[in-house]
């Protein structure tokens, strides 16, 4: 792997240490670009952890079998580099943590519960499409309990870049 994409990567996760990823973001335009590239430079990413939801990827694979041809072929370039992703839980090396259950859990609140629960001593980057998730998890953010760890929560751009969710109440915090 060329040290740049590992660059530009650390560049795009702002030194977070955990990040949180759910369904869609994971089937977003561009998606696997930018997750294909977090995956490789993982190893190279001291310290950095990637979570995913079991949910989430249980929906991906119920989406392989989709009728509609557009949703098969995202959830299978997602599937491509989850399968990779999945094979980074095992080792004293491990860098992919799979959270929650396959069966009768809720995807929110595991995403939401993790995110809470790393808080206090993580900085955390939430990666979804999902701008209601983003408000529910930055709702939990309490500077007087996590003190200095941050909260970043992000999207996915068509061309498979990050970009910082910005709210018209940002600029009164």
């Amino acid at each position: 792997m060329a040290s740049a994409k590992v660059k530009d990567i650390r560049e795009q996760i702002q030194g977070d240490d955990s990040i949180i990823i759910d369904t869609s973001a994971i089937m977003a335009e561009g998606a696997d670009i930018f997750f294909s590239q977090l995956v490789e430079a993982l190893p190279g990413l001291k310290d950095t952890y990637l979570i995913i939801p079991q949910e989430a990827i249980e929906k991906v694979n119920a989406r392989l079998e989709s009728k509609n041809a557009r949703t098969a072929a995202s959830a299978a370039k997602a599937a491509e580099w989850l399968q990779k992703a999945v094979d980074m839980t095992e080792g004293k090396d491990y860098r992919v943590i799979i959270v929650g259950a396959a069966e009768g859990a809720f995807e929110d609140k595991t995403i939401l519960n993790q995110v809470s629960f790393l808080m206090s001593n993580h900085n955390i980057m939430l990666i979804t499409q999902d701008r209601r998730m983003t408000l529910r998890a930055r709702e939990l953010r309490d500077p007087s309990i996590q003190g200095d760890s941050k909260l970043h929560c992000c999207y996915i751009r068509p061309e498979g870049r990050l970009s910082l969710y910005q709210f018209p109440t940002d600029n009164t915090r």
